[in-house]
């Protein structure tokens, strides 16, 4: 095993360990010293790869964001008609979000108390994603679904929709029942299909 390797796997048992942590105590009660009780390593090792517990958990978050980031990636893969693909697609980004989101108390917590702090752990996120929104488009331009729109500003708009959505979502502000879910998803089929369909 290389030198690189076994580093790497002591980064991610650090990320790992500090995951498990958040969840468990929530952001503010953990401290270095329970991260590097946690991973069995000392805290002079921790050190020697996260300067502060912040990075540790920023870490933590772009993680999240790019296992969300894959599934939405694999998603944009399938076949589908596009205007049901960019629907759907818009209803797996809220739901996955929000489960980012709630996977523990304190990262609800710090969402909201410290939304820029969020906002700079997704940056490589919301790039890529904002790459997956084009390529739907570009599908239904091409197959005369959608009506050829400055592809750049529709994407930008999407995406800004979208994120702008994530906190009422995430609150419940819509509803937690199925069919105030689906009020929700049928108003933003009307505004697409106004918006999109050729």
């Amino acid at each position: 095993m290389g030198k690189s390797t076994l580093r790497e796997q002591t980064r991610e048992l650090f990320i790992s360990s500090a995951r498990e942590l958040f969840a468990e105590e929530g952001y503010q009660a953990v401290t270095m010293n329970r991260i590097a009780r946690r991973s069995g390593k000392s805290r002079r090792t921790l050190y020697t790869y996260f300067s502060a517990k912040e990075e540790v958990y920023m870490e933590v978050i772009q993680q999240e964001f790019q296992h969300l980031y894959n599934e939405l990636e694999a998603f944009v893969g399938r076949k589908m008609d596009p205007m049901e693909k960019i629907l759907q697609y818009a209803a797996r980004h809220e739901v996955a979000v929000s489960k980012i989101v709630k996977w523990n108390g304190s990262l609800e917590a710090e969402f909201f108390k410290d939304y820029a702090n969020v906002e700079r752990a997704r940056i490589r996120f919301d790039i890529l994603e904002r790459q997956l929104i084009a390529t739907i488009l570009e599908e239904g331009i091409r197959e005369g679904a959608f009506k050829k729109l400055n592809l750049k500003r529709t994407v930008y708009l999407l995406h800004a929709c979208m994120k702008g959505l994530e906190i009422p979502f995430i609150r419940g502000q819509f509803g937690r029942k199925d069919d105030a879910v689906q009020e929700t998803y049928n108003i933003v089929r009307i505004l697409l299909e106004e918006g999109l369909k050729k």
